[in-house]
């Protein structure tokens, strides 16, 4: 009996060891994984980190080489005229240091003299912009509602929208603005009509927006379609302008200057020196991308100065 009394009693310490020894193992095994986590983790913010320095050193570099560079309309046009923006060296010296520009540094660089200016455009410049020539009848809708939306009054003009239209919409906790200082381009997508375009097609427009201090519409950087709207002219009369600019400026200048609908007073043929500037740096699976909006002055004290700055 006494024999069987110290198996039992041994058996029993047994398995309150192996218990402890698997709990201590259980433990080791869910630090061991939690570091891992954290290392894992770490590494990622580092990465992260990094791509948003090398984005912001990229633009520091830019400052200084836009400052310098001797842009002309025929300069930027050459370099890749089909989505309005300059083609840089892939390889950018600046103060004994390199920035090579490849697969994971891309930037995308668009004087503003070639977009629509939110604050300062027509409403039926930006609802000509937001849709297609089978859109007319949202094309009214966008242009009316963006009057209502700018003017100071709650009376609905004829295929507007006031604040009873958004407070039927599902879903929609805000009034019509009722000034004209939209603040930036992602608030037209508020506006009712615009809010209704797809996706892609809102896209699209937003690639041709900006917000800041100039409204002046450079003649010499648009495109055929968007030349015969504002000039109120033919299509086919405005890719005939598009082929004279192409092998002589300045017969397109003075041909376009003598049109009817030709207004100095928001059109023009050079470029602003406004920029607006999209950095987009890849690093080992983070990215980082820099928006900002630059004006330059090579001319004034200050080189530069930052209209808006914004990056994630």
């Amino acid at each position: 009996m006494q024999c069987i009394h110290n198996n039992n009693k041994n058996a029993f310490v047994l398995s309150i060891v192996l218990w402890i020894v698997a709990a201590i193992l259980v433990g080791v095994t869910a630090i061991a994984m939690f570091s891992k986590d954290s290392v894992s983790l770490s590494t990622k913010l580092n990465y992260k980190l990094q791509a948003r320095l090398s984005a912001q050193s990229v633009l520091e570099a830019l400052k200084f080489y836009i400052a310098t560079a001797n842009y002309d309309n025929n300069s930027l046009i050459n370099a890749n005229f089909t989505n309005f923006t300059y083609k840089l060296p892939k390889k950018i010296v600046l103060d004994g240091r390199s920035y090579m520009l490849d697969k994971n540094i891309t930037i995308k660089l668009q004087d503003t003299s070639s977009l629509v200016n939110v604050l300062t455009s027509s409403c039926d410049t930006i609802a000509f912009l937001a849709t297609t020539p089978t859109q007319r009848a949202l094309r009214h809708t966008i242009s009316g509602s963006i009057a209502d939306w700018r003017d100071t009054d709650n009376m609905t003009r004829l295929n507007g929208a006031e604040n009873p239209t958004y407070e039927f919409k599902k879903k929609v906790t805000y009034k019509a603005r009722n000034s004209d200082a939209i603040q930036d381009s992602q608030e037209l997508r508020l506006i009712n009509g615009i809010d209704t375009i797809p996706q892609v097609q809102w896209q699209n427009l937003r690639k041709m927006l900006y917000y800041g201090r100039t409204g002046v519409i450079n003649l010499a950087l648009i495109n055929s379609y968007y030349l015969s709207f504002l000039l109120q002219i033919d299509n086919s009369y405005a890719k005939t302008l598009i082929d004279i600019r192409s092998e002589d400026m300045n017969k397109f200048i003075k041909i376009v200057s003598a049109l009817p609908k030709f207004n100095d007073g928001y059109m023009g043929f050079y470029i602003s020196k406004q920029f607006k500037i999209e950095i987009v740096v890849n690093k080992s699976g983070a990215r980082s991308i820099l928006k900002t909006l630059i004006d330059f002055h090579p001319t004034k004290q200050y080189e530069w100065t930052t209209e808006s700055y914004n990056i994630q």
